[in-house]
Formats: structure tokens, sequence, C-alpha cells
């Protein structure tokens, strides 16, 4: 039973961590944005944002 709630919290963990590294990218571009003049791609380039993740990025701008 300790193995399930340990798999879990690893699985909770995991999924956290994915969340606020995508909010901190999602600051980073706007502030890149907003203080450099750049356009989302400028930002996504300059901070290396792998291609696969731009599109979640521009949806989350797009909400925000």
């Amino acid at each position: 039973m300790c193995k399930i709630f340990e798999d879990y919290g690893k699985e909770v963990a995991q999924e956290v961590t994915k969340n606020v590294t995508k909010e901190t990218l999602l600051t980073s571009v706007k502030a890149l944005m907003k203080n450099l003049g750049l356009t989302v791609e400028q930002a996504m380039d300059a901070l290396s944002i792998p291609h696969e993740e731009r599109s979640d990025i521009k949806k989350m701008i797009a909400l925000s």
C-alpha cells in the first residue's frame, strides 16, 4: 500500500514541477516581450524554448 502512495506522490510532484516550469517560462516570455519589445517567437528563441513546447506557451499567453 505504501508503494502506491509513493508512486502517486511522485506523479503529483512531477505534474506540479511541469506546471510551475511552464508558468515560469510564461512569465519570462511575457517579460521579454514587454521589456524588450520582442515578439513571442523572439522571446521563446531567446529563452531556447523547445519547439514542441511553444504551442502550449502561445496558448497560455492568449489566455492571460
